[in-house]
């Protein structure tokens, strides 16, 4: 479904909303970073793709738990 879905659904959802854009947000620098970043320096390619699977992870538990809600509300 994505976050286009989720940002259809009602306004009491604008946390949610506000989050996981900001998400997309450090997952877009995060990728910036990594295809501008020293090919050869693996240590540091593998620091960013920590920090893009963290922020990949929290995006994924945050969307679940904004729907788990929504179903609770409905």
């Amino acid at each position: 479904r994505g976050i286009a879905y989720l940002h259809e659904r009602p306004i009491y959802n604008v946390f949610y909303v506000h989050k996981l854009a900001k998400l997309e947000e450090q997952k877009t620098e995060l990728e910036a970073q990594m295809a501008a970043h020293d090919p050869s320096d693996y240590e540091g390619l593998n620091k960013l793709n920590e920090q893009l699977t963290a922020v990949n992870t929290e995006s994924d538990d945050l969307e679940a738990e904004w729907l788990e809600l929504s179903e609770q509300l409905e």
